[in-house]
């Protein structure tokens, strides 16, 4: 008789790969915080009103919104009577359109709407002059702004800022001075105002 037959062993079906874990997908949501210097020229100080910027926004890749706050040094202001020290201060919203020039490189329209506030105290009088305490006038604040960030990919989200805005202070101040029942105006601010700052920039998304 021949050999007997070996049974056959049918082999186990190869195991299914083991699916990967999913990667999570990058969020469309961000925080943007910036720290810079913003001057504006309101037709007082010839070298404009200078402050310290703050701005911290809720960014996306087309749209970002930000609250702001600005904290400026007074500025001297003479003239014949006194010299008239004048700090100007604001806070704010601020929403903007967002457009990717080049990776890393974004450019911004937005409005920011708020209120501006100058701190106004006086020194120096001349003889026969008699100076108010120091005090604070509001006005609301509306402007139209245009901004560049550019964050170099090897800083990991830190970047430089530059804006341009134009601002618009329905009651912008006029400080002067009670001569028998007259006011006499000294300075009178603009209603229009140029505005430029520059910054650091610290983005996540």
């Amino acid at each position: 008789a021949g050999p007997a037959a070996q049974p056959l062993v049918p082999s186990a079906p190869p195991s299914p790969p083991s699916p990967s874990a999913p990667v999570p997908a990058a969020s469309s949501f961000g925080w943007a915080v910036e720290l810079g210097w913003a001057a504006a020229f309101d037709g007082g100080a010839s070298t404009g009103q200078h402050a310290l910027e703050a701005r911290l926004g809720l960014t996306m890749p087309w749209f970002s919104i930000s609250a702001c706050g600005r904290a400026g040094f007074a500025a001297e202001l003479p003239d014949r009577w006194a010299t008239v020290e004048l700090s100007r201060h604001a806070v704010g919203l601020a929403a903007d359109v967002v457009i990717e020039l080049v990776d890393g490189v974004d450019l911004s329209f937005g409005f920011e709407l708020g209120a501006a506030a100058y701190r106004r105290s006086a020194g120096n009088a001349a003889s026969g002059v008699s100076l108010r305490s120091a005090r604070t006038l509001w006005s609301f604040a509306v402007a139209p702004e245009v901004r560049l960030a550019w964050r170099p990919l090897a800083l990991q989200g830190v970047g430089f800022v530059v804006s341009v805005a134009a601002e618009w202070l329905p009651a912008a101040p006029r400080l002067g001075y009670d001569e028998g029942g007259v006011f006499v105006i000294a300075h009178e601010l603009s209603p229009f105002q140029a505005r430029i700052g520059f910054g650091l920039t610290f983005a996540t998304r």
